[in-house]
């Protein structure tokens, strides 16, 4: 049984993404116009973090995180666009 998140998740489950700019967290790099497929979210309140899981082109494992205080579905608006099946914004 999945436990709905207390915050919002900007991203749907198997969904394609691109990043619009280069992202330099904590655990992951993300490099600008790199594909990514949403897999998950969980968060640590001891760390103040919310990740967000994504798997790469070569099936690599990539995370997003950012801090628990900030709203994700704009912070996601700054970095990320959603990709049609095809692969196009």
């Amino acid at each position: 049984m999945t436990t709905k998140p207390w915050y919002p998740v900007p991203f749907k489950i198997g969904h394609a993404y691109r990043a619009t700019a280069d992202i330099m967290g904590h655990f992951d790099r993300i490099s600008k116009d790199e594909r990514l497929v949403y897999r998950s979210t969980g968060s640590s309140h001891y760390d103040g973090y919310i990740g967000f899981f994504f798997t790469d082109s070569s099936g690599v494992d990539r995370r997003w995180d950012i801090y628990d205080n900030t709203d994700p579905v704009e912070e996601s608006r700054k970095f990320f666009v959603e990709l049609d099946p095809e692969g196009a914004p």
